[in-house]
């Protein structure tokens, strides 16, 4: 009787599991951007699809707006898509003879998942949306760069990640950039910088990640200055980050899920904090062949000093098996601590099989201690007569 129970309460936890765990993703759309570069009159060809991601079927509409949206042969659409379907599309832009200016024009097609009710409506009933960019880029004439720098807080001591993404916006290769990135404090005075040196061949960009290690800097407001120099021009941007006093330490995660099922996600976190932190979350950061997925958990506390073991649930069924660049990222009072990790996505097991055949393993094991009485009463009947 008692693995009797324990098998039931094994079945409800997996049915449970099934039936309130979601994708973070309800709907996804790709590519996130698609840059066109400028020919007159020259007509581009452009793919995209939507995928279903939520546990069950979805309606959906795909719609575009923006700058070039005359240019554009796509008509409005309304569907139904099935958990897991994936919808392509395909449609030409063709490019106007002439742009007045240069610089990036921007269309916008629209995903939008929609209340039953409002399918073939004129009306738009979102309950979720996605954006897929179409960049037309008109080059300025001769070199022309343009860059962006962003950074997150960190906590005092730990090493603050720099992102740039840089373009060449111009008509000629650039074969040659330096930057630096010089850190200022509140009083404006430099405490850092961070040199690099890089080129942009025609219709290109890049993303560069630098580091920046603050060991020995004080809880401040920071800004980081990006310098670039290229062919006697030069650029300049800035972000503003963040150097706290608080820190959650991360002490353990998974580096491995199960393709095709959802996971048990287990991670364990510490405070080094005299205070109570609030509306601590993290979120598991994986990219996906191009795709950049993101699931994040609700939030919690920690109390000073404590630490935590926990379990989230990552909803692995559309992930193929494979190695994936990932991170495992904690989030607090604006502040973030990450570790970048390769996760290994194994090929995992049909839960639905384990659970169907759980039910009748379940199933056998009844009918075979009703035969059992059955037989057991058939034999008293006998005696008696």
């Amino acid at each position: 009787m008692y693995h009797f129970n324990v098998m039931c309460r094994s079945i409800l936890l997996v049915l449970v599991i099934l039936f309130f765990s979601n994708s973070v993703y309800a709907i996804s759309i790709s590519p996130g951007n698609t840059v066109v570069y400028f020919e007159p009159d020259k007509t581009e060809k452009i793919d995209f699809f939507v995928t279903n991601l939520e546990n069950d079927n979805m309606d959906v509409k795909v719609f575009i707006d923006g700058s070039q949206k005359e240019n554009m042969n796509f008509e409005d659409q309304s569907f139904s898509l099935k958990y897991g379907e994936k919808k392509e599309f395909s449609f030409d832009f063709k490019m106007p003879t002439q742009m007045n200016s240069p610089g990036d024009f921007t269309t916008k097609i629209y995903a939008h998942q929609l209340s039953k009710a409002n399918l073939g409506s004129g009306t738009i009933g979102a309950t979720a949306g996605v954006i897929s960019n179409v960049i037309l880029r008109v080059p300025y004439e001769g070199s022309y760069l343009s860059a962006k720098i962003t950074a997150n807080s960190v906590s005092v001591g730990q090493p603050v990640e720099f992102k740039l993404r840089i373009d060449n916006l111009g008509s000629v290769p650039i074969p040659e950039i330096k930057g630096k990135i010089v850190i200022y404090n509140s009083l404006n005075n430099s405490v850092g910088e961070v040199i690099f040196e890089d080129s942009l061949d025609l219709n290109t960009i890049k993303e560069i990640d630098l580091y920046w290690d603050s060991k020995n800097m004080l809880a401040d407001e920071y800004t980081a200055k990006l310098i670039i120099t290229y062919q006697s021009k030069l650029f300049e941007t800035e972000a503003i980050f963040k150097l706290g006093d608080l820190f959650v330490e991360i002490v353990n995660y998974k580096d491995e899920l199960n393709s095709g099922e959802i996971n048990e996600y287990p991670f364990t976190l510490r405070s080094a904090w005299n205070q109570k932190i609030d509306e601590v979350y993290i979120i598991l950061h994986i990219n996906v062949s191009g795709n950049e997925l993101d699931f994040k958990d609700k939030s919690f506390e920690l109390k000073p000093w404590e630490e935590v073991n926990m379990t989230s649930y990552i909803d692995a069924r559309l992930i193929p098996p494979g190695k994936y660049d990932a991170s495992f990222m904690v989030f607090y009072n604006g502040f973030v601590n990450s570790e970048k990790f390769v996760l290994n996505v194994k090929k995992g097991v049909n839960i639905l099989a384990i659970v169907v055949g759980i039910m009748l393993l379940v199933i056998i094991i009844i009918g075979t201690i009703l035969l059992k009485i059955l037989r057991k009463q058939k034999i008293k009947l006998k005696r008696r007569k």
